[in-house]
């Protein structure tokens, strides 16, 4: 067994079937539209309303939810969802994909409906249309950047989460209940930082993946938000 901090240790005690822990079927979208939606929608909101837009998104078009490799499979690409989503686009169908009346804040924020767009936008800008395109597009640091130009992305809390879905398992979701468990283990009288948050969970996880070859910083993220959440 190897010595772990004092961090890792509390990880070890709040879930003990780590070695056995698996990310949930989100993790497995069937196509990269359905990442950015979750990742849109999951922001300040009830994950029940996320779950419900992103399963009325995959009625309304026919598409399956979760990868599935048999033929005939339905996914749509981000070109796709632009033209969608478009606000001069007035086909019914475009009415009827996405009306969830949310925003991005209560202040000043924009319908997630249009910031899924001005995303999905700037992915098509950069001629990303699926997971693969995405994955192998080298310069992130570029494509977060012109992302966190749109109201309501500043932090990039979305986009980590976006990658996430989108395969990259080394990225964590530092939200308001991520950043209330690193904080309250370090009796802070505040929420932890998106940064010490980072640092926090990914350093644990490169500790804990010599023990449990499973571990990844996602994985972490996703254990630390479900315990948060059955909490409420």
């Amino acid at each position: 067994m190897n010595e772990f901090t004092p961090f890792s240790h509390h990880l070890l005690n709040i879930f003990p079937d780590m070695a056995t822990s698996t990310l949930p079927e989100s993790y497995r979208y069937s196509c990269l539209p359905l990442c950015l939606i979750d990742a849109v929608f999951s922001m300040g909101s009830r994950y029940s309303v996320t779950t419900r837009v992103v399963e009325d998104f995959c009625r309304s078009k026919g598409i399956d939810r979760y990868r599935n490799h048999s033929a005939g499979s339905r996914i749509i690409r981000i070109s796709e969802l632009v033209r969608l989503l478009n606000p001069n686009n007035t086909d019914q169908e475009s009415k009827s994909v996405i009306t969830n009346r949310q925003r991005t804040s209560p202040r000043n924020g924009i319908l997630k409906r249009d910031a899924v767009y001005r995303i999905a936008s700037v992915l098509e800008e950069y001629k990303i249309e699926d997971f693969d395109e995405f994955n192998s597009f080298s310069d992130k640091n570029r494509l977060r950047d012109a992302i966190r130009r749109i109201p309501g992305q500043k932090s990039g809390v979305c986009f980590d989460y976006f990658c996430m879905l989108a395969g990259d398992t080394t990225r964590i979701k530092a939200d308001r209940m991520t950043r209330r468990f690193v904080g309250n283990f370090y009796r802070r009288e505040r929420l932890a930082t998106v940064e010490e948050t980072k640092k926090a969970i990914v350093s644990a996880a490169e500790e804990l993946r010599h023990e449990y070859e499973n571990v990844s910083p996602a994985l972490l993220d996703n254990l630390i938000w479900s315990h948060q959440r059955a909490q409420r």
